[in-house]
């Protein structure tokens, strides 16, 4: 058990503009799209990228509470300032999310390469999505 985090794409043209909540899977777990890359990104109990994804979900109007198993698209500007905020990204506790950790430059790396290749991908047409579950 513990907190799992996932980053999936899909052509953007599927999810039209929607930014949160965005249904992926059927009722029996299956893909809604043929075009959802299920494997981009995925980590195990980084709870400080967690709870920035969690704020940017209330920011964009999400509701449910608490944020678990809920998406949120990130936009090019939503990247910008994540590139921006990974540094300093504070530790966040949960049930099993892991220890509060400090980032460290390998974490801050990891969020910046993430950034760039979600970038990549808006570029040509994905959208890019978070999810999680705990």
């Amino acid at each position: 058990m513990g907190l799992d985090m996932y980053a999936y794409t899909v052509d953007a043209e599927d999810i039209g503009d929607q930014q949160v909540d965005i249904k992926l899977y059927d009722d029996k777990g299956e893909p809604l799209f043929d075009s959802l890359n299920r494997e981009f990104a995925y980590w195990r109990k980084f709870n400080n990228l967690h709870q920035w994804m969690a704020d940017l979900y209330y920011k964009k109007g999400g509701t449910s509470m608490p944020f678990n198993c809920n998406t949120v698209r990130l936009m090019p500007a939503d990247l910008d300032k994540l590139w921006a905020d990974a540094p300093g990204l504070e530790p966040s506790s949960g049930f099993f999310w892991g220890s509060e950790d400090k980032m460290t430059e390998d974490d801050i790396n990891e969020v910046k390469e993430f950034v760039s290749r979600s970038m990549d991908e808006i570029s040509i047409g994905k959208a890019v999505i978070y999810d999680s579950w705990w």
